[in-house]
């Protein structure tokens, strides 16, 4: 199977995420928040990683961004660059 079809916004939206905000002093605190924070993005989202199944399928991705991110994505194909008769290739959903 090369795709995982999950045609419900409902499977993005259910997943579970955390959002923190942070409010800083001024611009130069803002840059430094977001410098120190970069670094942390990714190690937190190898961390958390536990979404490797979908509808019963072993997917070739581990973290729920992808997931996420296309249930909301209301795009064309054209505009997201996928070939008009073409699935999305990769994320394995």
């Amino acid at each position: 199977m090369d795709e995982v079809y999950m045609d419900a916004m409902a499977f993005g939206m259910g997943c579970c995420c955390l959002q923190v905000t942070f409010q800083a002093r001024d611009l130069s605190e803002s840059r430094h928040l977001y410098d120190q924070l970069a670094v942390l993005g990714p190690i937190m989202l190898a961390l958390t990683a536990a979404t490797p199944i979908a509808r019963g399928v072993l997917l070739d991705t581990d973290v729920r961004w992808d997931i996420i991110a296309q249930s909301v994505d209301d795009r064309t194909p054209a505009e997201r660059g996928v070939a008009a008769g073409g699935g999305e290739g990769g994320g394995g959903h």
